[in-house]
């Protein structure tokens, strides 16, 4: 017998994007979105899987949004801070949170890191450029920082400043992202600063999966002034609007006929909050090399980011899809950080390592960095003991609608392994089926994935009972379970609804479970406890209380 098999042993399988609505998703539900307020996909599924373990095993309704994660009140959470809390058990003061502070306060500008920024564009007499996505949804960035960014610009002297725009269309219900760029333009005029340089939709500028051809097509306009050409950013989307491009995937776009792209001394601001979105885009312009462009970019490139998207160091992640390895930027004297990371002092991560077991985490590569960096807390590097199994997105579609199956049949045969084997204290796994078709908008689509989770469970369930393992079921945030705005309109974007926690206990458990079908409250806080109850490990005070 192996010796993990002498200690506990949990099993943490986020349900990524699966939240609950007032019935709790369980009222039943017609199979179009236009019969249901609320395009309640998971309801539509009818997950009699998921429906059972919720009725026969102590469960949980945790609030996992706005102040109780550390977002600002009705905040719909995402996956970074959901997977933070859910590693560290409190909540953490979010980079969007210090900076609405640091705009209010009007002292953005005093920041070091701003004013080294400021110091080079004067030495260079050069132009600084910034990277905005134009979103109010607040899940990676948030276009009302801008207006600060330009005012502290120009109180401190600066005359040219660029402004690279990147629509949404995932986080925000469709059709708002003419608003958002008006709003640029208008600052703009007012400050009498170059028009709006670039406009081009997330799924090129904000690739996560390593599709280096959609970087490279942001990288070309932003940097190089290559690629499509219209008279003013307005005109470029309402024109892509007309050809039937949603917002997401506005195809790259320079907007201003006068632009050739950087030159030697310019410093480029990127104010998305989100390292994981972030990180491809700001690879480009630290090592060109990455998008085929090695040489191209001018002298003197000076590159700050609103927070740490943890360009330095290994990402510890191995594999064939090019996640492992050392970027070789850590040394770059020009990657500077607005808001340095507030790193919390323990996270389950760390304290089952103390321990000295062993560890597991899966999910496939669009969620790699959610049960990895985020979960501890967001540091990169594993900690000792743990080790990782990366599954390759589908790469032979554009959209995930398209194979609402993903890559879940890979992921769970990892994880599977892994609980059989009873080698780790603790297995974390990511399912991201709901949430990543879910963001396409597409009901119907949802549905099938949504179904693909719960036909997953029978198989995760009968593991962790032959293998003596606690399976703890939950999300890290709403979605799924509303998929349409009050108006009637799709709702691609993230909920601030509550999420289920499932405790499935295994046959040995020494313990008294609860009754069968308890059910409670509490917050995503309490899972990180939880957790570390159910390994025999002290809870520390730093972290929410256990829930079991």
């Amino acid at each position: 017998m192996p010796a993990a098999a002498l200690h506990p042993k949990v099993a943490l399988v986020i349900l990524d994007g699966w939240g609950l609505d007032a019935q709790h998703n369980q009222a039943p539900s017609p199979n179009h979105p236009t019969n249901h307020p609320t395009g309640n996909a998971i309801a539509a599924a009818q997950p009699s899987h998921f429906n059972t373990l919720w009725h026969q095993h102590p469960h949980w309704v945790l609030q996992a949004s706005g102040a109780s994660v550390g977002l600002p009140p009705q905040q719909a959470s995402n996956s970074e801070v959901g997977h933070l809390t859910l590693g560290c058990g409190q909540t953490l003061p979010h980079e969007r949170l210090r900076m609405d502070e640091l705009c209010q306060n009007e002292t953005l500008g005093t920041l070091p890191t701003f004013e080294r920024l400021v110091q080079h564009v004067r030495h260079h007499r050069s132009t600084l450029h910034v990277v905005v996505l134009a979103s109010t949804g607040g899940v990676h960035g948030h276009v009302g920082h801008l207006a600060a960014v330009l005012n502290a610009a120009t109180e401190a002297g600066l005359s040219q400043v660029r402004v690279h725009a990147i629509t949404d269309g995932r986080d925000v219900p469709a059709f708002t992202a003419m608003e958002a760029i008006e709003d640029i333009e208008g600052a703009l005029y007012d400050l009498d600063l170059p028009q709006l340089t670039t406009v081009c939709g997330r799924f090129f500028a904000m690739d996560r999966d390593q599709r280096w051809e959609r970087t490279t097509a942001a990288f070309e306009a932003m940097a190089l002034g290559r690629g499509k050409r219209e008279f003013m950013a307005t005109q470029a989307l309402r024109k892509a609007l007309e050809e039937h491009q949603s917002e997401e995937f506005i195809t790259p776009c320079v907007c201003d006929l006068e632009y050739q792209g950087f030159e030697a001394g310019d410093a480029v601001l990127l104010l998305g909050y989100r390292p994981d979105r972030m990180r491809q885009l700001t690879e480009a312009f630290l090592n060109p090399s990455a998008v085929g462009h090695a040489n191209t970019l001018p002298a003197h490139l000076h590159v700050a980011t609103l927070s740490d998207y943890g360009l330095g160091g290994d990402y510890g992640l191995g594999g064939d899809y090019g996640l492992g390895g050392d970027y070789g930027l850590e040394a770059s004297p020009h990657l500077n950080v607005l808001l340095p990371k507030a790193y919390p002092t323990h996270t389950v991560a760390n304290l089952v390592a103390q321990a000295g077991w062993e560890q597991f985490r899966v999910a496939e590569t669009e969620k790699y960095a959610h049960v990895t960096q985020f979960f501890n807390g967001g540091h990169l590097a594993p900690v000792a003991g743990e080790e990782r199994c990366l599954v390759p997105s589908p790469q032979h579609v554009p959209t995930y609608d398209l194979a609402p199956e993903m890559s879940l049949a890979g992921v769970n045969e990892a994880l599977l392994a892994a609980i059989t084997s009873q080698r780790f204290g603790l297995i974390v796994a990511n399912w991201a089926n709901a949430d990543m078709v879910a963001h396409t908008g597409q009901f119907e689509a949802t549905v099938q994935a949504v179904q693909c989770m719960d036909k997953a469970l029978p198989a995760l369930v009968a593991a962790c009972q032959a293998s003596g393992t606690h399976l703890l079921l939950t999300a890290d945030h709403g979605q799924a379970e509303g998929m349409l705005t009050p108006s009637g309109q799709p709702n691609p974007a993230h909920t601030a609804n509550p999420v289920p926690l499932v405790w499935v206990a295994p046959p040995t458990h020494l313990g008294t479970p609860m009754a069968t079908g308890h059910a409670g409250e509490g917050t995503l806080t309490q899972v990180a406890g939880s957790v570390l109850h159910l390994l025999g490990l002290p809870v520390p005070q730093s972290m929410a209380p256990s829930l079991i």
